[in-house]
Parts: C-alpha cells; structure tokens; sequence
C-alpha cells in the first residue's frame, strides 16, 4: 500500500468516530435574530451586547463580559455591508506607512466575508483616506490598506 493510500485509510479511521450529524430540520444555533457569537467562541444574547455610534454607523460590539475587558483595549474593525457588526480586532501600532491603529479605536470596511462571501480581503476605509492625502509625503510603494478578515 502507499504512503498516499495510508493517509486516506487514517483519514477515513477518523471521519468514522465523527458523531452523526444533526436531523434535518434542527436549528444549529451558530447566530440567529436574538444571539451571536463572541470572538471566544461562546453564544451571546444580543439584548446584553453594547451599541455604539461609530462616528458613521452604529456598531453592536460582540465581545461576551469574560472578553471585554481585554478586547476593549485593541482596534476594532466594523463592517458597514453589515450594518455595524464588529468583524475584526488588531493590535493597537503603527504599521509601515505611518498609519497609526489607536487602543479602542474603530475602523471601518466596506465589506467582509460574512456580507460578501467572494472577497477575500477588505480596505480598511479610514487608511485609503489617510494614505490618498499623505501620498505625496509617502514617496513609496504603499500597502493600500488590504486585510484578510
């Protein structure tokens, strides 16, 4: 048998032990109307999550209370395709190009992959702004603001 052949067997040896999957019909509460998921993972009740206004559009931050202690110290990325959800956080610095990403500050994308499944990266609007009017003090190649979310 090959080496190839020995992978597929293992590999199937695990998918076997899987649990079966769910009925059909049975709702798999990964987000709904009434709850969403933290960036821990945990299912959170909407009603319990704080709204806040963006300076553009209101955000519902979903960050859990074991969470926001630490995640309210990073930047926060909102997706304005979907209506204010918070879809990324990255850690406060200042990246090749000057553009600086403030502690608690939010930054807005057109788009992500839970409004748009096709993108695969975004433009992240506040530095597009930044780099279009500091072109001419940036004389080199500049990263125009895409991240994967």
């Amino acid at each position: 048998m090959s080496e190839l052949e020995e992978t597929f067997a293992k590999e199937m040896e695990l998918l076997r032990k899987l649990p079966p999957p769910p009925p059909l019909g049975k709702h798999i509460p990964w987000e709904d109307m009434q709850h969403t998921r933290c960036h821990c993972g945990h299912l959170v009740p909407k009603n319990t999550l704080r709204t806040y206004w963006t300076g553009y559009i209101y955000a519902l931050d979903n960050a859990c209370e074991c969470c926001k202690k630490d995640l309210d110290q990073m930047t926060k990325i909102v997706c304005a395709g979907c209506k204010g959800r918070v879809v990324a956080r990255i850690t406060p610095h200042t990246d090749k190009d000057g553009f600086e990403f403030k502690a608690g500050d939010t930054l807005h994308v057109k788009s992500c992959r839970f409004c748009d499944t096709v993108i695969k990266e975004s433009t992240i609007g506040e530095k597009l702004y930044y780099l279009t009017h500091n072109k001419d003090r940036l004389k080199k190649q500049v990263d125009m603001g895409k991240y994967r979310l």
